[in-house]
């Protein structure tokens, strides 16, 4: 009964979820805001329709007269996002908070369609992106702004969650309630500056082996640079670009040579080839010890079962006696404690699940890695790299120590 409980109980969740999604879509598909902050140059208002209220976007004058701002000096200089990030930080242009404003903000502000309006153009460039169309092109007057629904989703990333943008073919694109601030002739201005300022060269030099794995003790991935010697080589530095757009308050991080953090991660690549058993080290709780053995679990409950079946057969013999009751209330301790057992087992059974998983893995892992040490000199600097991303899970710098799982 327990199972079917926990089945059913699984069942409800998943149904109430589907509602909830059906419900978000259909408010998105008859323009209204659902849910979450704002977007910038608006207040959330509550409108009343009927029977039902619904909430929607109003004009907040300060702060469309903040991004119009933004856009003007982007469009005017034609700056990139990292130009116009130092241009900020230089003339004191900060977030509404007062905070840094940096790149990645500065490029959701730009790409945010909610203020834009619902031209036939707009509906033509979100069409051509694949996006889910809610009402007819003839709609699209220009006398709305849009409603985006689905462009991100959720997902859990070394234990955190993170928003990340979703493929365009799940996006949910409708005419909204709420008026726009934004011609769509200026939207396509600034998604066009985006592309001017892309470019795509061949690396002039080898990758090191922990670019794009290797992350400051702020959490930021650090870049790399590198430095010509007066005898013509090259060295390779890693340094956090949060500490030299934001400044040493932001983070104190200094800069390291390239070749001494590859170095330490190889001596635990190669303290992994030689030692199997050294794996353990570098994996999240693969050797943590379980709460409870499963073989005294299991004994336990054939106890609890052999005591009720006794238990059982004496009531069947005793049902009109005093001591009746007494036997009664022993099966039901008896009972409870069984079905403790059971949780405790079946939550013993999924930790051991999990465990042999995670060891497979790690296993896989130390295939990888002998592969990469046995042939180092026949990859190039980028099948290292990308063997070197694959095989590590967290790779940490904090100045001192680098930590690193697997």
């Amino acid at each position: 009964m327990m199972y079917l409980a926990v089945i059913f109980s699984g069942l409800e969740v998943r149904t109430d979820s589907l509602r909830i999604t059906d419900n978000m879509n259909h408010l998105a598909e008859n323009g209204f805001w659902c849910g979450g902050r704002a977007p910038i140059g608006y207040n959330i208002t509550t409108v009343d329709l009927g029977p039902k209220s619904h909430k929607t976007l109003e004009f907040n004058q300060d702060e469309i007269d903040y991004k119009n701002n933004l856009i003007r000096i982007f469009l005017n200089n034609d700056f990139s996002l990292q130009n116009m990030e130092t241009y900020c930080k230089n003339n004191g242009l900060t977030t509404l908070n007062g905070k840094f404003l940096s790149t990645t903000q500065l490029y959701s502000m730009f790409t945010s369609p909610h203020c834009v309006e619902d031209t036939a153009a707009m509906y033509d460039y979100f069409e051509a992106k694949g996006c889910q169309m809610t009402s007819p092109r003839e709609q699209w007057d220009g006398s709305h702004g849009i409603i985006l629904y689905g462009r991100t989703i959720e997902k859990k990333i070394n234990g955190k969650k993170k928003h990340l943008l979703a493929p365009p073919e799940n996006w949910r694109v409708s005419i909204g309630y709420h008026l726009p601030y934004m011609k769509a002739e200026t939207y396509f201005q600034l998604q066009a500056q985006f592309g001017h300022n892309i470019f795509s060269k061949k690396p002039k030099y080898d990758l090191p082996l922990l670019k794009g794995s290797l992350r400051c003790k702020c959490g930021r991935m650090m870049s790399m640079s590198r430095k010509k010697k007066i005898d013509g080589s090259v060295s390779t530095w890693y340094y956090c670009p949060k500490r030299v757009r934001s400044g040493i308050d932001a983070c104190d991080m200094g800069q390291i040579k390239s070749d001494l953090l590859d170095e330490k991660v190889l001596d635990v690549f190669k303290e992994i080839k030689h030692d199997p058993t050294a794996i353990m080290k570098y994996v999240k709780d693969i050797d943590k010890k379980p709460k409870d053995n499963s073989v005294a679990l299991r004994t336990k409950m054939q106890q609890c079962r052999d005591k009720i079946e006794k238990l059982t057969v004496a009531l069947a013999s005793n049902s009109e006696s005093a001591a009746a009751k007494y036997i009664v209330n022993e099966i039901e301790k008896l009972d409870c404690e069984y079905n403790n057992l059971m949780r405790k087992s079946a939550s013993q059974s999924a930790d051991e699940r999990r465990a042999a998983v995670k060891y497979k893995n790690a296993l896989e892992k130390r295939e990888e890695i002998i592969r990469l040490l046995d042939d180092f000199d026949k990859f190039s600097a980028n099948e290292r790299n990308a063997i070197a991303k694959d095989v590590l899970k967290e790779c940490k710098w904090d100045g001192k120590t680098l930590f690193i799982m697997l």
